[in-house]
């Protein structure tokens, strides 16, 4: 993939995400609108803003790498917390409005950025050798659209989630192993069908997962999303010797 090209693929893919993000905000209810999440239960809203809250944060490190600089991180479950707190009780219009400000930022920061700083895995020592690609597709694409799709699984429409979630797949599969590696792809494909009581779909899934992806055997065994899998014969074969 060309460099421009590169750009033009991530800022198609933000847009996606953005878009399906607001088909899901002008199908709610009132009282899905009226809802308080609690820290352990999000709403639509908080889930909303913890979208916009992570690429926002893929923006300043974004900034921070032009300008040089190492930015500044927190550990993630402080940070999610953090800002749960410090947003539950804003009104709706303003999440929104964060929310389409974070998009337009983070499409003008990698409209901006050299696309040979994103792909080389050796360019920022606070990367530990990986690529900056791989947090802003994670952030901007990947990361949305999973929630996304997890608010559909919460409605109760299961269909329609495991239709983002098996086109999200897809689609990153196009671009080869430019953007993510395809064990990585399907290994988190699988855990959405286990934690969505598809059993059979996650099954079909694993195994080439963890051949593509030897890295993560040991993981998947302690792996919470994949819990129901554990007593079933053909998730305990996976790792037999």
């Amino acid at each position: 993939m060309e460099p421009n090209q590169l750009k033009d693929v991530l800022i198609e893919l933000f847009g996606r995400a953005q878009s399906d993000q607001r088909e899901l905000l002008a199908a709610l209810s009132e009282d899905e609108r009226a809802e308080i999440g609690t820290a352990d239960h999000w709403s639509i809203k908080d889930v909303v803003l913890h979208i916009a809250f992570w690429k926002n944060r893929q923006v300043e490190r974004l900034v921070a790498a032009a300008r040089g600089e190492t930015p500044v991180d927190e550990p993630f479950e402080e940070a999610n917390a953090r800002v749960f707190e410090e947003w539950r009780a804003r009104p709706w219009q303003a999440v929104i409005d964060e929310s389409e400000r974070v998009f337009e930022a983070l499409v003008a920061e990698v409209r901006a950025f050299d696309p040979a700083a994103l792909v080389d895995p050796n360019r920022y020592e606070w990367q530990n050798g990986r690529a900056l690609l791989a947090s802003v597709i994670s952030n901007g694409f990947w990361h949305p659209e999973s929630h996304i799709a997890q608010c559909y699984v919460d409605r109760g429409d299961l269909p329609r989630a495991t239709r983002m979630q098996e086109a999200l797949t897809e689609q990153l599969g196009q671009y080869g192993e430019q953007l993510v590696s395809r064990g990585e792809a399907l290994y988190n494909l699988a855990c959405f069908y286990a934690l969505s009581g598809q059993p059979d779909q996650a099954l079909a899934r694993l195994p080439e997962a963890l051949r593509l992806r030897p890295d993560l055997v040991e993981w998947s065994k302690e792996d919470s999303d994949l819990v129901s899998l554990h007593d079933l014969p053909a998730y305990q074969a996976l790792y037999e010797l």
